[in-house]
């Protein structure tokens, strides 16, 4: 009966791993989600299209995930940038996660980090998060609330996350620069 349970713990463990980053990022998540349901996050929903005219991709280190999100985009031929909450710039993207890339077709060769302290924004960017805390970060930084926020895991196919986990990076990116709409905002141009 050990062996049975030890093995059915393995499978959900792995599950949690592979889908949310861990135990710690499965409670984060749980977390978040029920801050989404109860409505703590809709004014990161609420999008005027029309003023959009680039996507700024926002992460921790601007070395996985954001850094492979503006090279979808910009190859979609979207205008598109990124930065790092906490880099201090001028990296080059992760040596996995450009491995990984390169895989789907996508080159971080020349990916150089960007740091939110040197990043200029415009007032028509939409800024996507990774993460529900970065967009609380983001609120943070003096002249940084005007742009709107948005979720990256907004655009996965299913099923719907708020936050974008490293793992989720480190393994590829799901595709999100398909043909999927969310709510008017086209998101492959």
């Amino acid at each position: 009966m050990a062996a049975f349970a030890g093995g059915h713990m393995q499978t959900i463990t792995n599950y949690f791993a592979e889908n949310f980053g861990g135990k710690r990022a499965t409670l984060r998540h749980l977390r978040n989600l029920a801050a989404y349901v109860a409505g703590r996050f809709s004014r990161h929903e609420r999008l005027d299209a029309t003023r959009i005219e680039r996507l700024v991709f926002v992460c921790k280190g601007n070395i996985c995930r954001s850094a492979y999100a503006h090279a979808v985009a910009s190859a979609r031929g979207l205008r598109a940038a990124s930065f790092g909450l906490d880099t201090p710039g001028d990296e080059p993207a992760d040596p996995v996660a450009a491995r990984n890339a390169l895989a789907r077709g996508v080159s971080l060769a020349t990916h150089r980090t960007s740091s939110s302290r040197s990043f200029a924004l415009e007032p028509t960017d939409l800024l996507v998060v990774m993460e529900p805390e970065q967009a609380q970060e983001l609120e943070l930084l003096e002249g940084r609330h005007q742009q709107p926020v948005n979720f990256m895991g907004h655009y996965f196919a299913a099923p719907r996350h708020i936050r974008c986990h490293e793992r989720q990076s480190a393994g590829g990116l799901p595709e999100v620069f398909g043909t999927r709409r969310k709510r008017g905002l086209r998101v492959n141009g």
